[in-house]
């Protein structure tokens, strides 16, 4: 199935770098100031279904899920803070539906490497709470394009020098 089509690619440095150069374009789109933008009540189904699409293909690797997602929702007219909170609420289903995929595995662990999963699970926590209050900040302030800094030249270097 599916499964077997993407799996192999995580297996795919060079492939990882790519999606990391279109991550970056997708959010050099968000440069562009917008001024007709509406909120998350007056945005329709088919732009929604559409970020919801979009949001699948954060399967791959190296596709940011939120970075997709804010930056369609701001291309299709949504304006900053209601983006960044549809797309928080549109990782709800995704989060959940991934951890019913792999509750199986976690319950087949043994107490002892409980620990190390629950310090894991906390430290990711904690660094993923100042990292969406900074993604946040960002969002407002129009300068989401920042991270496509990063993302540009180092999904560069990993296609270049990567196997």
């Amino acid at each position: 199935g599916a499964k077997d089509l993407i799996e192999p690619l995580f297996a795919s440095p060079k492939f990882s770098a790519a999606m990391l150069i279109f991550t970056g374009i997708v959010l050099l789109t968000t440069l562009k100031d917008r001024s007709n933008e509406v909120g998350i009540l007056a945005f329709g189904l088919a732009p929604a279904l559409l970020i919801g699409v979009v949001q699948g293909f954060a399967i791959l690797p190296g596709i940011s899920r939120s970075g997709t997602t804010i930056a369609c929702a701001l291309l299709l007219g949504l304006n900053r803070d209601s983006a960044a909170r549809f797309s928080f609420l549109l990782a709800v289903p995704a989060i959940f539906g991934a951890l019913l995929l792999e509750l199986g595995e976690l319950s087949a662990l043994s107490a002892e490497a409980m620990l190390p999963v629950g310090a894991g699970f906390l430290s990711a926590l904690v660094s993923g709470f100042f990292a969406l209050v900074l993604l946040v900040r960002l969002i407002q302030r129009g300068r989401f394009y920042l991270f496509s800094f990063y993302l540009l030249p180092v999904g560069l270097f990993g296609v270049l020098w990567l196997p």
